[in-house]
């Protein structure tokens, strides 16, 4: 699912069984990371679209948590002058914008890149997950396309609104 927020679906439903061990930030920023290079291929023409980040090596790269924890430092502070509200639900949920902790960074991070690679592997033909070892892609179901970005919707909205309710508390 080359640059779509799909994907996030996977964060938000878990996010609230989670709560701060789990950075959705850098979740985030792994997605953005790992979607580059099919990206660029898309636009340059190439083929196979998915290649090396699309890997079980590439998904586990530590370069997300790496770069997403100090992103998410900079970035946070900023988010939250910028949607401030006197609403205490809203305060609340704000809260979960504080800096992630070394450990949410890295779960966002293994996360973002082992979901990433699963789902995209479902759907698209020219994956090699398991690459350099294999070019097979196991988890390839033909015809999943749909309902893949349907689940993932799904998943975003239930875990949303879970998330939502939990900030309430």
């Amino acid at each position: 699912m080359p640059l779509t927020p799909f994907h996030l679906g996977a964060a938000l439903l878990v996010k609230p069984a989670l709560g701060r061990r789990l950075s959705v930030g850098v979740f985030l920023i792994v997605q953005i990371l790992v979607d580059i290079e099919p990206g660029w291929n898309m636009a340059t023409n190439r083929w196979p679209v998915h290649g090396p980040s699309h890997t079980l090596l590439g998904a586990l790269s530590v370069v997300g948590a790496l770069l997403g924890k100090p992103a998410c430092a900079w970035l946070y502070p900023r988010m939250r002058r910028w949607l401030a509200s006197p609403d205490a639900a809203t305060k609340r949920f704000l809260a979960e914008l504080d800096p992630p902790s070394t450990a949410g960074a890295w779960i966002g991070a293994l996360l973002g890149g082992l979901t990433h690679l699963v789902l995209d592997a479902v759907i698209h033909g020219d994956l090699q997950p398991l690459a350099p070892w294999s070019v097979a892609n196991p988890l390839l179901v033909e015809g999943s396309f749909v309902w893949m970005h349907a689940g993932c919707a799904v998943a975003a909205a239930v875990g949303f609104v879970r998330w939502a309710w939990r900030s309430r508390a």
